[in-house]
């Protein structure tokens, strides 16, 4: 338990959030010890507001294709003959500007001439979206563009797969890459709803926790290049401090770590501006879900090298899982400093405080078995819950971020990158008892636990980059070194039987969710930590403008220790303790090449691997056991299409998982195992996203793969299914944006999602959740500074399960339900 003397900074948190969740989302600062402090900073955030009110300019920025600032770009308002150039950023304002409509034009020697059509509103700032030139050393056709309306459903370069700025099409891996746009049009709030736009990427649980090629695991995400989440486990990520997001398929532990071999998905959180700019959504949606978001940035010195940036997000949401309610408030303030052109530091600090009603973990919804011995899906209860209302989850904690990036010269530069995060978790929870199938003669006997624990990690990466020519190669070396250190240094579990009920009238008044019962099982001194350290080089090679190659390297020496004390009560009162050590070493390679017929067009190839610690390492348990591995190659196709605003990959992919642990039969002690073959994934997929015309953007996707394991256990038989695994996913996205003077702030979008079926159970191949099929629409408006959106999900009302764990109970799909927005940008 977490004392009130250790915990101020909750208590403060707390009372706002009562503030926020009264249905006003306006703060009040009686009986609050920090009501100056908090007054101060709402002052703060309405000075923006304040002195803008009576300021017309116009802002913006200005970008290579490749997503570079293009500095000291000239622009000019034709009309009343103002000039403006950008700064080293990209960044231009104009100044003074009476309310009307402007034609500016961008010109650069080397790059494209532009033209935008900008309208000036009374008593409001213009902000111009990202404007976009290509290198031409000849002069191109005149192009307008309705600036802040075009939407950017395309980014042409990313990091996350080589630890380097490198264009899509020169990357010898699959890396999509999901815009704000995107995340905008779709009104999509967390992780979980975003993912449908990501090729072969399946959610099969109400929790952050997807598969990518068929591998489930949650640390495949990362925050800014950084592994692990911000968020426990059970807490949906939020994206209201989300710029853009990454999803790299296939393994990328050459660069991370330890990872599954499926790829991984980078949040890249928004970061300080260096100009004025203020943001606020108020949202209301289906099952009283009620949010509100702010966010503010600016800089904070006259030379504009200091700047901040203050996001917000408080929520109380319902949910179509019967008497569950959640109330969230997320606190991210970041500073940036830019000591010059070269050099940069960043700081960031997140603070979430997440508290469920109805617990924060579930166990799914009921699924009959008919009297053939089939699973009634079709009239699955999405509501039913093993869970009790009393029951309650209790989530917080924080992190900070540290990043220095300097650049020597033009051909050598350093990355340093820190991270240290604190999470806390309180529980008190009824589940079912494991079985499978859940439940016996229409009765689901269930267990009592509550369990409190924290979880820490530490992570520092620090990578330098050479670029150099040997003859007429040109190299690009990349060389760094990690550690890391994370894990549970302590936890609490404690459990005892509790009440059983019917599943056709489950009844839940004799349930207790005291932690002062006398419970029966107890895990105490429970810790567990992970450390390694590692040092990778990496080799980018261009051979001619036709063909690039690259190759890698990692050794990563890691430890991890456990120990834990547990006694049963229902026996006797012995205490038994155990404890285990791991200490081992992995090598991962990397080889990958690019042959680009074109400019626009590419194929690749590429062979890597994966690693990943085992779970037991004692010699009394079989051990010491090698790692597991994944080991996987890969061939593409990308071709960037109409002007280079739509990306195209076609890849077809083979990855082999070894050295899973299952218990060893021939030990009748029971305590040994031995690694075996796990599984094989193998199959194809095909990505387009960007825009077909200025007011038209796409997102297509399509992958089919075969996950199966390779050898049998007790558990399994060779060639049966992996767990929530669909074999075909596929979906579509439409947005039109009407680019007419009058009316160019309406959009409208439609979007298309599919997965087939796959086993929902850890032990019965035949409990299969059907293949499904959800339809979404959406509609947006704005007039001056303000934006409506509404969105309607699931317009067909399709009943239908995401996956499972044990026959008889399933993870719900959300119903048919709605969301509006009211957006205001100052």
């Amino acid at each position: 338990m977490i004392s009130n003397q250790n915990n101020y900074p909750a208590q403060i948190i707390s009372k706002l959030q009562k503030c926020v969740f009264n249905n006003s989302f306006f703060i009040q600062y009686n009986n609050m010890n920090s009501k100056k402090i908090i007054l101060a900073i709402n002052i703060f955030m309405l000075i923006p507001i304040i002195s803008s009110a009576q300021l017309h300019s116009i802002k913006g920025k200005v970008l290579t294709r490749e997503g570079k600032p293009a500095a000291y770009v000239n622009l000019s308002i034709d009309e009343i003959h103002k000039h403006a150039m950008t700064d080293s950023l990209g960044i231009y304002e104009f100044k003074n500007i009476a309310p009307g409509t402007y034609h500016i034009t961008i010109t650069h020697t080397g790059l494209e001439t532009k033209k935008i059509d900008v309208i000036v509103s009374d008593g409001n700032e213009t902000r111009v979206d990202l404007i976009y030139l290509r290198e031409n050393s000849a002069q191109l056709n005149e192009v307008i563009v309705y600036g802040k309306w075009i939407k950017k459903y395309k980014d042409s370069a990313s990091s996350i797969a080589m630890r380097s700025d490198i264009k899509l099409i020169e990357t010898p891996q699959a890396v999509q890459v999901i815009t704000k746009d995107v995340m905008k049009d779709q009104q999509t709030l967390t992780l979980n709803e975003v993912l449908k736009n990501a090729t072969g990427v399946s959610n099969s649980t109400p929790y952050s926790d997807y598969s990518i090629r068929g591998f489930t695991s949650y640390n495949t995400m990362m925050y800014n290049g950084v592994d692990g989440s911000l968020f426990p486990y059970n807490i949906e990520a939020p994206l209201f401090n989300v710029q853009e997001m990454e999803i790299l398929r296939g393994p990328a532990a050459i660069l991370y770590g330890t990872a599954n071999p499926g790829g991984l998905v980078n949040l890249i959180t928004k970061k300080p501006l260096n100009y004025e700019r203020f943001e606020a959504n108020i949202i209301y949606g289906s099952w009283n879900e009620k949010s509100l978001q702010i966010d503010q940035t600016n800089s904070l010195s006259r030379n504009k090298k200091l700047a901040y940036r203050i996001l917000v997000n408080a929520s109380d949401n319902g949910s179509f899982r019967k008497r569950k309610k959640t109330q969230q408030l997320f606190i991210t303030p970041s500073l940036s400093y830019k000591f010059s052109d070269n050099t940069t530091l960043n700081f960031e600090y997140n603070y979430f405080n997440v508290n469920t009603k109805g617990s924060g973990w579930d166990d799914g919804t009921l699924v009959r078995q008919k009297p053939d011995g089939s699973w009634d899906w079709k009239n699955m209860p999405v509501d039913f819950s093993v869970q009790s209302p009393s029951d309650k989850t209790l989530d917080y904690g924080h992190t900070f971020d540290l990043s220095f990036k300097h650049q020597f010269n033009k051909n050598i530069g350093i990355n340093f990158l820190n991270r240290y995060l604190y999470n806390y978790e309180k529980d008190r929870t009824h589940y079912y008892d494991n079985a499978d199938p859940a439940y016996t003669n229409d009765t689901i006997n269930r267990w009592f636990q509550t369990y409190d624990f924290a979880t820490i990690q530490y992570q520092s990466d620090l990578f330098a980059t050479f670029k150099f020519s040997t003859g007429k190669i040109k190299n690009k070396l990349t060389i760094g070194a990690d550690y890391t250190r994370q894990g549970v240094p302590r936890y609490v579990n404690k459990g005892v039987p509790a009440s059983p009920i019917n599943i056709n009238t489950p009844d839940y008044s004799a349930d207790n969710s005291s932690p002062d019962q006398n419970f029966q099982q107890i895990t105490n001194n429970f810790s567990n930590i992970y450390s390694s350290i590692a040092f990778y080089i990496q080799e980018q090679a261009e051979i001619s403008k036709y063909l690039k190659v690259s190759a890698g390297l990692r050794y990563d020496s890691y430890s991890q220790k456990s120990h834990s004390d547990f006694v049963d009560y229902s026996y006797d009162s012995t205490i038994y303790p155990s404890a285990d050590t791991i200490k081992s070493h992995a090598w991962v390679p990397r080889f990958g090449v690019v042959f680009n017929p074109k400019e626009n067009i590419a194929l690749y190839a590429n062979y890597t691997e994966s690693f990943e610690p085992q779970s037991v390492n004692a010699i009394a348990q079989g051990g010491p056991f090698p790692p597991l591995t994944g080991k996987s190659f890969e061939i593409g196709f990308k071709a960037d299409m109409f002007k280079n605003n739509l990306s195209a990959t076609v890849d077809y992919f083979n990855t082999a998982y070894r050295n899973m642990l299952v218990p060893d039969l021939s030990d009748s002690t029971g305590q040994r195992y031995q690694a075996i073959n796990g599984f094989y994934s193998k199959g194809i997929e095909a990505t387009a996203h960007g825009n077909i015309t200025p007011g038209l953007s796409v997102i297509l996707n399509y992958s089919y793969d075969k996950v199966a394991y390779s050898d049998s256990s007790a558990a399994w038989s060779k060639n049966d299914r992996q767990i929530n695994v669909p074999k075909n996913i596929y979906g579509l996205f439409l947005n039109y944006s009407l680019l007419k003077r009058k009316i160019n702030r309406l959009n409208l979008n439609v979007g298309f999602h599919h997965e087939s079926n796959r086993v929902a159970s850890y032990s019965n191949q035949l409990y299969v959740a059907p293949g499904y099929s959800v339809l979404d629409a959406g509609i947006s408006y704005g007039i001056k500074n303000y934006t409506v959106y509404f969105k309607l999900n699931n317009i067909t009302n399709t009943r239908y399960a995401t996956g499972g764990h044990s026959s008889g109970l399933a993870y719900a799909g959300q119903p048919r339900s709605f969301r509006i927005t009211l957006n205001y940008i100052l």
